[in-house]
């Protein structure tokens, strides 16, 4: 039981998510991005310009140079040439997160069941 617990913690432990490095991508992966999500109130955003500032929103209009990315609550609306983007995500937790917390979640399930098993075998384990 002591090695399926260490085994448990150490695989936990080990498991790391890396964040994809786009800085350095072509404007035709961000065009690419904002292709498959698409425009209208549905196709919400966070953007990462080139100079590090951050814009969410949605996609109104998506051209063969630029996009427009407007906000929800106002009538802002600003206009973004792909090259000036660095980063495109969705609104949500990316990828990496979810699998971060699924991992510890997991690991404290492990962490509480050994502890449990360990205090009622008074000894005999």
């Amino acid at each position: 039981m002591k090695k399926l617990l260490a085994l448990a913690v150490s695989l936990a432990i080990s498991i790391t998510a890396f964040p994809a490095d786009t800085a350095n991508a072509p404007d035709a992966h961000i065009k690419a991005e904002i292709a498959k999500r698409g425009t209208g109130e549905k196709a919400r955003v966070r953007i990462t310009t080139r100079d590090n500032r951050q814009m969410s929103g949605y996609i109104k209009e998506a051209g063969d140079s630029s996009f427009v990315l407007a906000t929800k609550h106002s009538a802002e609306t600003t206009r973004l040439a792909y090259s000036d983007v660095s980063r495109v995500r969705g609104p949500g937790l990316s990828t990496g997160a979810k699998v971060g917390i699924g991992v510890g979640a997991f690991a404290a399930g492990v962490g509480i069941m050994a502890a449990v098993i360990l205090s009622k075998c008074h000894g005999y384990c």
